[in-house]
């Protein structure tokens, strides 16, 4: 939790597109198909928190699909993906990078997912 709290830009946005049931009741995490859900930072860390460790049957689905940058700029575009460490999911992450000066950390400012069942 604490490296995420340091990867993320403290008023970063994190969002997603509801997979759920039509009728689904939203919740902070989840909504009907189609419908737009944003995750406050804070419950995107405690979901952290309650993950399993990150096993190396889920780290074998980690990779970085691609990354969009120009040199000297303080903004990039990325796309990983990530095994979950109860190997139930393998997230599809976009994420925002920037940063304030080229000699300073890159912050995660924004970041979309999807997931798809653990392959079998």
């Amino acid at each position: 939790v604490e490296s995420a709290k340091r990867l993320f830009h403290p008023e970063a946005r994190l969002w997603s597109v509801g997979i759920d049931k039509v009728d689904a009741v939203p919740t902070q995490w989840t909504a009907p198909v189609g419908q737009l859900v944003q995750i406050p930072l804070h419950a995107y860390l405690d979901g952290v928190l309650s993950q399993a460790p990150h096993s190396d049957t889920a780290k074998s689905h980690d990779t970085i699909v691609s990354m969009d940058y120009a040199p000297g700029s303080n903004i990039a575009a990325v796309i990983v993906r990530i095994g979950n460490g109860a190997q139930t999911f393998v997230f599809e992450d976009h994420l925002l990078l920037g940063r304030q000066s080229p000699s300073s950390s890159w912050q995660i400012l924004g970041k979309t997912f999807s997931s798809q069942a653990w392959p079998s």
